[in-house]
């Protein structure tokens, strides 16, 4: 009986075994789920940009891949504060969008006040205006010319703008497009304008050295500021060293080479200038039109009255600028033509002639009268200051010097 009931057990253990398995064999050959996709991570970027000559904001933004309908929908909310629709060169911006190019957060720094903040929230664009968090701080650079001045600096890490502020002080003493030569020495002593550690922009060049040449920007107590040499002497002069502006050509130039400028030397009393049609030309001095138009082999010619015998001429041009005509008042650095070869010319380029009491003399060597110097009273205040950025200026150039001997006896910025 025990032996039986021993069966029994024994074979109702066997069923509910056959039963699990078959229970889990079924289980197990369920037709498989579709796996769900795991969701995508949203990636975000943060990208910071200066607005280029010619270079709207709108433009600026769709270069990065921004759709046009997201720039809209993030001018219209700002309109009653900034119209981003109007900028302007030297702006700067921080902009926040995800891989889907969906602007998540945007700074537009129109000056250094105050920045415009557009942020996305319920799906839409909410702006307000805030004061601007900037940190400022003083920063050296020192080198020396390998190719360009240009690539030198932004070989440098260095941006375009700080190039062109750098050649604007010496612009009455050097011609930037054709003078430097290789190993032609550099130092910029400047502010820099940081935002939560991102460059934002460049502020005052406070002392400059090219070769032997020193600058010293200096404000006096009335409130006028300009760029002096060690004596006090103002570095503008009455005439640009050059009529083809070192800015309005490179400007354009950010992001390709920049076409070479050169010098040739003529038999006649004056210097041409060999550079591509539609070159920028501008008048070297304050003056007055006195002539606009064709004037045999030189082509189309203009010539400018500069007051005290005073005058300089420009042939060979391909288009005046607008307005420039007769009669017509000018001021230094202004564009009043473009290079072309109009005339008797075999080549494209500018014939630029400097004459003194109806005598041509040489543009590169002539010795053009300078602006005012430091006023008398204050000078002794100037050469305090003047003293302490020259001390900078050659500590700057120690340290680079000991930095080419032995590098790691100078620690990093």
């Amino acid at each position: 009986m025990r032996y039986d009931n021993l069966k029994l057990s024994l074979a109702g253990v066997a069923l509910l075994c056959l039963a699990g398995w078959g229970l889990s064999n079924r289980l197990n050959h369920r037709q498989p789920s579709v796996e769900e996709k795991p969701k995508e991570k949203v990636v975000y970027h943060m990208v910071a940009d200066t607005l280029k000559s010619g270079e709207s904001l709108y433009l600026s933004l769709r270069k990065k891949g921004v759709p046009g309908t997201e720039i809209q929908k993030l001018m219209d909310a700002s309109a009653n504060i900034v119209n981003l629709r109007r900028s302007y060169p030297g702006e700067y911006y921080l902009l926040s969008y995800d891989s889907t190019k969906t602007i998540s957060r945007f700074e537009y720094h129109r000056n250094s006040h105050d920045v415009l903040v557009v942020e996305r929230k319920g799906g839409k664009f909410q702006a307000h205006r805030q004061q601007a968090q900037y940190e400022m701080r003083v920063r050296w650079i020192t080198g020396r010319v390998s190719g360009t001045l240009w690539d030198s600096i932004l070989n440098k890490g260095e941006k375009p703008d700080l190039v062109l502020a750098f050649t604007d002080i010496f612009q009455w003493n050097v011609d930037f497009l054709v003078d430097p030569r290789d190993g032609d020495e550099f130092t910029i002593i400047f502010e820099e304008y940081r935002n939560n550690g991102t460059f934002v922009k460049y502020g005052r060049i406070l002392a400059a050295k090219y070769k032997d040449l020193v600058a010293i920007l200096y404000r006096d107590p009335e409130g006028h500021q300009d760029y002096y040499d060690p004596r006090g002497r103002s570095l503008r002069k009455a005439f640009l060293r050059s009529p083809l502006n070192y800015r309005r050509i490179s400007s354009g130039f950010s992001y390709r080479r920049l076409h070479p400028i050169y010098k040739i030397y003529r038999p006649h009393p004056g210097i041409d200038y060999a550079a591509p049609v539609g070159t920028p030309v501008v008048a070297s001095a304050d003056g007055t039109v006195v002539y606009a138009g064709w004037k045999n082999g030189f082509g189309k010619f203009i010539k400018i009255n500069h007051g005290n015998g005073y005058y300089t001429t420009y042939g060979h041009l391909s288009r005046y600028a607008k307005g420039i005509r007769r009669g017509i008042r000018v001021r230094q650095g202004q564009v009043i033509g473009y290079v072309g070869r109009t005339g008797i010319a075999t080549g494209p380029h500018l014939d630029y002639r400097f004459i003194k009491d109806g005598r041509f003399l040489n543009p590169l060597t002539v010795d053009i009268p300078g602006a005012s110097s430091v006023k008398k009273r204050y000078i002794e205040e100037f050469y305090k200051a003047k003293d302490k950025m020259l001390d900078a200026l050659i500590f700057s150039e120690e340290r680079k010097m000991l930095a080419e001997r032995e590098p790691e006896a100078v620690p990093p910025q």
